[in-house]
């Protein structure tokens, strides 16, 4: 009897012992494949992104963060995440989200090793520098990215408490990134930084549709207003409709459409106009690969993502000689005129509609150009070189 109860028990045991054996192996199995789906998160750098809400907003800035999100150069190398800061809409939802959004950065813990924060200029500095501050306390690297065309306007516009204020908080920063080296030079000369780093806008030049446009096409794509030139556009139009020349003009982008329809009307182009509206990438991309010309006469710039779009799809530039823009374009594949310079504008516009295969020569440079020295492999690079620096001189301070 005593033998039998020993010999059931024993069962009961084995069966037991082998169900627990087969159940740990089963763990082992999910667990091995939940690491090789969550190895990125556990044991790659954290960068967290930081600026407006990429999925929603539109500009520059917006379109900057979306390609460094979906990287993926930094992807094979990083966990990049995002903490949107600000939002379009209302005043009042602005105010709201952006207040919440800072509240929630302050009480969560942050899980970033770099916190890489994007700033334009004016209130945009004054909101992401307190990131900056909490980041710091918080034990985290931070980079300071500026995209701000108007840098320089707004540091003039500063009390001298101010700049000083902007000067202190810019370099406790472990780095600060700059579109092109003329803007590395104000702020090593004015504001006397010495951890300015170059890293230009970039494309994903394998998403772009490069061809030869219509020809007397032309394309504007940026914010419709005065700091973009397009009324100075629109009076060059003007001076080449008066001569009899064939021409239409896209003007793809938000901002002052009602008043450029009205000064297009007046300068008697209405018929070789349109306004889109703003437009999502790839309705972009068609307008770009559908012209041949596309012009930005910016009166301030920082490195316009919009000229790396236009050179990449096929089309010969007409812009300006300020900001980064100098720097950004081919000479082979662009003609650079003076800010509000309107007759020079039309000449530039005129001497390419005439000649269409020089137009066209511009363009086949242009492409070669941004493929070898502004596609993302190559400047998204350069980004997680700088890094893997941050982290080795951090890695080093701690040892």
């Amino acid at each position: 009897m005593v033998n039998s109860l020993f010999t059931q028990a024993g069962g009961l045991i084995l069966s037991i012992a082998r169900k627990i054996s087969f159940a740990i192996h089963w763990i082992d199995i999910l667990a091995i494949a939940w690491y090789c789906q969550n190895k990125r998160g556990l044991f790659m750098y954290k960068i967290l992104m930081i600026g407006p809400d990429s999925s929603r907003a539109s500009g520059g800035m917006a379109s900057v963060i979306r390609s460094l999100s979906k990287s993926e150069t930094l992807a094979s190398r990083f966990t990049i995440l995002e903490f949107p800061s600000c939002k379009d809409g209302s005043l009042a939802s602005r105010l709201f989200f952006t207040g919440v959004q800072y509240m929630r950065f302050i009480i969560k813990p942050l899980k970033a090793d770099i916190c890489h924060i994007h700033i334009a200029s004016y209130s945009s500095t004054w909101r992401k520098l307190l990131y900056g501050k909490a980041a710091k306390l918080k034990g985290s690297r931070v980079v300071y990215h500026v995209h701000g065309a108007e840098y320089k306007k707004f540091f003039a516009s500063l009390s001298e408490r101010g700049q000083k204020r902007l000067r202190h908080s810019f370099s406790r920063a472990d780095a600060v990134i700059v579109l092109s080296n003329s803007w590395k030079c104000f702020f090593e000369n004015t504001l006397d930084l010495k951890n300015v780093v170059v890293i230009n806008n970039s494309i994903d030049c394998a998403k772009s549709n490069f061809k030869h446009g219509f020809p007397a096409s032309i394309a504007f794509v940026g914010r419709l207003g005065v700091r973009k030139g397009a009324y100075d556009l629109i009076k060059a139009l003007g001076m080449l409709q008066s001569k009899g020349m064939r021409f239409f003009c896209t003007f793809a982008g938000d901002g002052e459409i009602k008043k450029l329809q009205e000064a297009a009307k007046i300068a008697g182009v209405s018929q070789s106009t349109q306004f889109t509206g703003w437009l999502g990438e790839e309705k972009v991309q068609d307008i770009l690969s559908s012209s041949s010309i596309m012009v930005l006469p910016s009166y301030d710039e920082g490195f316009p993502v919009s000229i790396i779009e236009a050179m990449a799809a096929g089309n010969a530039v007409v812009s300006t000689c300020v900001g980064g823009i100098p720097e950004e374009v081919c000479r082979a594949g662009s003609v650079l005129i003076g800010p509000g310079d309107v007759s020079a504008l039309a000449c530039a516009l005129e001497e390419l509609l005439v000649d269409q295969d020089r137009a066209y020569q511009m363009a086949d440079a242009n492409q070669e150009y941004v493929l070898g020295k502004l596609d993302n492999k190559v400047v998204h690079t350069q980004l997680a070189n700088l890094y893997l620096r941050l982290l080795d001189d951090d890695a080093e301070q701690n040892t």
